[in-house]
């Protein structure tokens, strides 16, 4: 089999078809896109940011349904379903604020009607947070063995059982830390007090870290995913103390790794390494939505992006 894994798509309809497209993807007769020869896989994030993201779940559930996709889940169908459930206090598990609020709007306003809200909750609540065959890996944001494997131990397989949903809502649970890993990646805390605003005007004291790179030696700002302002890097621009580069990379020993989350701008798509390949290239802000597809290779080949 081969395979064509898709990175995030947020509500970007048109742009999912122009590349189902490009590789190859018909309808069927029964409505549903499908490639006789390849299979796809979503690494998740259908939803938020997008206007259209009624048609791209509609789009990719009856693939994975028909069996020419697999579709995981990412954070924002994570934080949809934590959005609309409520837990043991009576509050919903993602509160109601003006931020949570606005980044949701999009997305009920496509779906237009609690009938299809409910019926897609349903489906996201049943996508696995990973997945791996005999010659990758996928994940929405990282790919952490320890992460892995406490997530196993504790749900008995790659699916978050909803009657452990509020427990992975809880800061203290190691359910929480393998979800936050998985779905939102590794981030480092700054320094003494330092914080920065983001692009979207939110206060971060936290940055996302390249976790397929060794720390050791770097700075907060080499170490982090993406680019900066230049006031914000002057601050990011500090050594990361010697008791946080205890951080293992990902071993070039391991499956190459496909994931997204990372709204990374690059004009062209390129590898993180031979065995590492984020595949969101923004396209909510005007990015591309990228897709790499897999023949087989056990190192990664960046002539085998697809946009």
């Amino acid at each position: 089999m081969k395979y064509d894994i898709i990175g995030d798509i947020h509500g970007h309809y048109h742009d999912l078809l122009e590349l189902l497209k490009k590789m190859g993807y018909s309808q069927s007769e029964q409505g549903h896109y499908y490639n006789p020869d390849r299979q796809a896989i979503f690494v998740g994030d259908y939803i938020d940011r997008g206007k259209n993201s009624r048609q791209v779940v509609q789009l990719v559930r009856a693939m994975q349904e028909n069996g020419s996709a697999i579709a995981l889940m990412g954070n924002h169908e994570y934080n949809a379903i934590c959005y609309h459930t409520k837990g043991s206090n009576g509050e919903f598990l993602r509160p109601h604020t003006n931020q949570n609020i606005k980044q949701h709007c999009d997305t009920l306003n496509s779906f237009g009607d609690d009938g299809f809200l409910n019926e897609s909750l349903d489906w996201f609540k049943q996508l696995p947070l990973f997945y791996e065959n005999e010659y990758f890996r996928v994940v929405h944001a990282c790919w952490e063995d320890e992460k892995i494997e406490a997530f196993q131990q504790i749900m008995g397989g790659n699916l978050l059982k909803m009657e452990q949903l509020e427990a992975s809502t809880q800061e203290e649970n190691e359910l929480y830390q393998a979800v936050e890993t998985l779905l939102k990646g590794r981030e480092l805390e700054l320094p003494n007090g330092h914080s920065f605003q983001d692009v979207e005007g939110h206060v971060r004291t936290h940055v996302r870290v390249k976790w397929w790179e060794n720390p050791v030696g770097k700075t907060y700002l080499e170490y982090a995913v993406n680019s900066f302002k230049p006031e914000v890097a002057e601050q990011l621009n500090i050594p990361i103390p010697t008791e946080m580069q205890a951080i293992l990379p990902y071993s070039t020993g391991h499956k190459p790794v496909f994931f997204g989350h990372y709204w990374l701008s690059e004009e062209s798509p390129k590898l993180q390494n031979q065995k590492v390949c984020c595949l969101d290239y923004s396209i909510a802000k005007a990015g591309k939505l990228v897709a790499y597809r897999f023949d087989g290779e056990k190192e990664l080949e960046e002539g085998k992006f697809c946009w």
